[in-house]
């Protein structure tokens, strides 16, 4: 009589995880509730030193800014960490995805002239 064998067992499909976060996309602007006061070191002011800071900064879902990153430096460390400092005292109107708010960077360029 012929022997039935048993199909093999597909192994058991693992349970479904969940979809690992993304990282946050970059967006062109975002809305500020307190925009970055710039604060003009004094010794950068007696030197002359001028330029434009563009930071990267990641904001969280309560608009805060979470990471501050030096895209591209105005070649003055004062500058550029006097552009940071105000980045970080700045509030911004959270992004809104689907209903929700959602982290996003953004890349903000922070001029230091002398008038």
């Amino acid at each position: 009589a012929p022997v039935a064998t048993a199909a093999p067992t597909a192994p058991a499909a693992p349970s479904p995880t969940p979809p690992a976060p993304a990282t946050p996309r970059t967006v062109s602007s975002v809305e500020y509730i307190k925009a970055p006061q710039l604060v003009y070191p004094n010794l950068s002011r007696r030197l002359g030193e001028s330029g434009t800071v563009v930071l990267r900064i990641l904001i969280n879902e309560k608009g805060l800014p979470e990471q501050i990153l030096i895209q591209k430096s105005t070649g003055y460390t004062n500058l550029d960490e006097a552009g940071r400092q105000a980045a970080q005292r700045a509030l911004f109107k959270p992004m809104i995805e689907n209903g929700k708010p959602v982290p996003v960077y953004v890349l903000v360029p922070l001029t230091f002239q002398l008038s």
